[in-house]
């Protein structure tokens, strides 16, 4: 018979099956082990096995594979964390996850301090999926290292939008006010866009419980055209959130922010207008200052673009002090912030005509 130290009896044990007193179920796999090993490595088990354990000699465990849990045994039956040296950064930090569920403090140690080291030469894929476990273990000072590792990755921010999609919504929030000095105000928008898409259920849950990650985003920090491009198509801004936010942005630059190329923000609100008050028998048309473009038309003027342009290039230099002027075929009303002129009409002649524009102008037009 050979002889096989004490110190290595563990192992023995553990592989052989030698006096087990409970089962471990891991997936499909089974794991004949001590109770007593177990509860002297982890807090988690001693009060697992006094719950389940005694009952039916049996526990299944979640959240885990049986290749981690193998590796976590190993090190339990063997005291020897440096089998942890040798395994890959990916398995590393699952064996990580399950060490802090189990409550295995010594294995979460050892494994919290080799990624630390290994960091440095991570990809950015790792480096999330170490942000991710690393904010679970509510540790600061590490994620504020992996934030500085990221940065130096910033230039492969289009696979952020794909690597953050599993972050959880309080983790995902976090990443999000922590890389406001990495990427840009658009790039941000973009990803917290992408990671809201993947996760809601728009039929069956409201975009407000997602407007706090939303309101980390400085839209005032984009140009008009970088809003246009990206939130000014998003489903994720209500039609009235985007005229308050244009109108932040036009103020800030001092530039029109209405033109032919969105004239559906403006035509949205109008045609509410017209809904809500029942205006049937309107016409409307509206064009932009600078060049004189239509941006919007409704109904039928009875008056020729032509005759519009030069009504509006006659009265555009008296309207200085003025917001509304009427002329025989309709009413003008100039906003001096957005930079446009709106004409409406009315064919029965009782249409107000202050009600439209104080409309829009309650509402940020």
């Amino acid at each position: 018979m050979s002889y096989v130290s004490w110190k290595n009896r563990g192992a023995e044990m553990l592989k052989s099956g030698l006096f087990s007193d409970i089962c471990i179920l891991v997936k499909d796999s089974k794991f004949p082990c001590h109770r007593f090993m177990l509860a002297r490595a982890s807090e988690f088990f001693e009060k697992l096995f006094q719950k389940d354990g005694l009952k039916n000699g049996s526990v299944r465990l979640e959240e885990t594979t049986p290749q981690v849990f193998q590796i976590i045994l190993n090190i339990i039956y063997t005291e020897k964390n440096e089998l942890l040296t040798g395994l890959e950064s990916d398995i590393l930090i699952q064996v990580l996850k399950n060490a802090n569920i189990w409550l295995i403090r010594e294995v979460e140690q050892c494994c919290t301090e080799l990624l630390r080291k290994r960091a440095e030469n991570m990809n950015f894929e790792l480096l999330i999926e170490l942000y991710a476990e690393f904010f679970l273990l509510d540790n600061k000072s590490f994620l504020k290292e992996i934030i500085e590792l990221l940065q130096k990755q910033s230039d492969k921010s289009n696979e952020t939008f794909s690597k953050v999609s599993n972050l959880s919504f309080n983790c995902f929030r976090d990443f999000v006010q922590s890389t406001s000095h990495i990427y840009s105000e658009s790039t941000r928008f973009a990803m917290v866009e992408s990671w809201i898409l993947k996760k809601v259920d728009f039929e069956n849950s409201s975009i407000n419980y997602y407007k706090c990650i939303i309101s980390n985003i400085n839209f005032k920090k984009m140009s008009i055209q970088e809003f246009r491009d990206g939130p000014g198509k998003s489903i994720l801004l209500s039609d009235k959130d985007k005229y308050e936010i244009l109108s932040e942005i036009s103020e800030k630059n001092h530039k029109r922010i209405f033109d032919s190329r969105n004239c559906k923000l403006i035509a949205t609100l109008v045609e509410t207008f017209f809904y809500k008050n029942d205006y049937r028998n309107i016409s409307c048309v509206i064009f932009a200052t600078e060049d004189f473009q239509i941006v919007y038309r409704r109904g039928n003027m009875n008056v020729t673009d032509q005759y519009l342009l030069e009504l509006f290039k006659k009265v555009l230099p008296k309207m200085i002090n003025e917001h509304i002027v009427r002329d025989s075929n309709g009413v003008i009303f100039v906003d001096k912030t957005l930079h446009t002129i709106l004409f409406v009409r009315c064919e029965t002649g009782c249409y107000e005509s202050s009600s439209l524009p104080r409309y829009l102008k309650d509402r940020q037009f």
